[in-house]
C-alpha cells in the first residue's frame, strides 16, 4: 500500500481484479480521505493510452509526462471507480492537468454528505425510466 496518497496523484493500479495489467488512474478522493488508515478504498479516474485517431471528448482531458506519465494518456472524467487502497501498486507522478471544473465528476467525490444526497435525489427525480421508492 502507498503511504501518504494525496488527492490529484497519479498512480498504478488494477482497476478490476480480471485486469492483467496495471493501469494509471488519479485520485479524486479527499485528502482527509486519502490521508485517513481506516478508510480502506479511494476514488479514482482511470486512465487509458492516448491514440493518435481518437478525438478527446468533452469530458477527456489528456495528460502527459509533466504529469508524471511516459505517452500521451486520456483520462475519462465521467466515471469514478472505487479501489482499494492496497491495489495500489505505485506512484507515478501528481496530475498538474486536471482541475475539478475539467472533470464535473470529481466534484461529486468533494462535496458534503448533504449536497450528495441532493445531487443524488435530484439525479433520480430526472431518471426517465425509475421506478418509484416506497
Amino acid at each position: 500500500m502507498i503511504a501518504d496518497l494525496t488527492q490529484w496523484e497519479v498512480v498504478r493500479v488494477r482497476i478490476r481484479p480480471a485486469d492483467k495489467d496495471l493501469h494509471p488512474a488519479v485520485v479524486v478522493s479527499r485528502a482527509a480521505v486519502c490521508a485517513d488508515t481506516r478508510k480502506q478504498t479511494v476514488n479514482v479516474l482511470y486512465c487509458s493510452t492516448k491514440r493518435p485517431a481518437v478525438e478527446t471528448g468533452q469530458t477527456d482531458v489528456v495528460l502527459n509526462s509533466a504529469d508524471g506519465l511516459e505517452r500521451m494518456t486520456l483520462v475519462n472524467c465521467d466515471h469514478i471507480y472505487t479501489v482499494r487502497k492496497d491495489s495500489i501498486e505505485s506512484r507515478v507522478g501528481r496530475s498538474l492537468s486536471i482541475t475539478p471544473r475539467q472533470c464535473p465528476a470529481s466534484s461529486q467525490v468533494t462535496r458534503s454528505k448533504s449536497s450528495t444526497r441532493s445531487a443524488k435525489r435530484s439525479l433520480f427525480s430526472r431518471c426517465p425510466n425509475r421506478t418509484s421508492r416506497r
